[in-house]
């Protein structure tokens, strides 16, 4: 995700701003100032705003429907205020392969996407998923789209990808990790960016096969 934000920073002419928004699911309360204290060094090095934090802990409904029924719609909530008062020109957010394939992923992009549907809103804020091409004979073989359905192919400067580094970096509590995606962004050279776009096609049917 940094990499691809690192390219829209306030720095360009038109200046433009970029808002990221971290939803926290620390493994206990000692680290979420933690995870704060790194997001905002992160977008630091991107140049970019001060990030916005959503504290909700475990998305993946292992204390019961109950428990995450609840989580999940308190979550979608506090996600369409933060749309509304930022006021958007695009959304950019993880699609259904959840860029590593990470399952919070998927259910963040999930949500994000269930909330533009349920509101009316994607005209209003277009929606874009970022995501990486697939590679073959790939041994992880996770988060990854065939390159025909990543149209958006934005490219970028090793500068870019150095301050991208940089931020990636700042998140040291979950290191062994990120460090892995640090290898990755370093070993590919093509310098490019990928996304799609939340397309719907609207037109009226009475079958699927019309």
């Amino acid at each position: 995700m940094k990499l691809r934000l690192v390219k829209y920073s306030p720095d360009m002419h038109p200046p433009i701003r970029s808002q990221l928004i971290f939803i926290v699911n620390p493994p206990n309360d000692t680290i979420i100032p933690v995870r704060q204290k790194e997001g905002i060094c992160s977008c630091e090095k991107l140049g970019i705003e001060k990030p916005i934090f959503l504290p909700y802990d475990r998305l993946d409904g292992r204390d019961g429907p109950r428990e995450y029924f609840t989580r999940i719609n308190a979550l979608k909530k506090d996600l369409k205020k933060k749309i509304e008062l930022i006021n958007p020109d695009i959304i950019i957010t993880h699609g259904p392969d959840g860029e590593s394939g990470h399952f919070e992923h998927r259910i963040t992009g999930a949500i994000v996407t269930e909330i533009i549907l349920k509101e009316g809103w994607y005209a209003k804020y277009p929606v874009y998923y970022f995501a990486e091409p697939t590679i073959k004979n790939d041994e992880h073989g996770t988060g990854e789209v065939d390159s025909k359905y990543l149209p958006i192919a934005i490219p970028f400067s090793d500068e870019d990808e150095k301050k991208s580094i940089e931020a990636y970096k700042c998140h040291k509590s979950q290191f062994n990790q990120i460090k892995h995606h640090i290898d990755i962004k370093l070993a590919d050279t093509t310098n490019i960016a990928y996304f799609r776009k939340l397309h719907l096609d609207l037109t009226p049917r009475k079958d699927f096969f019309e």
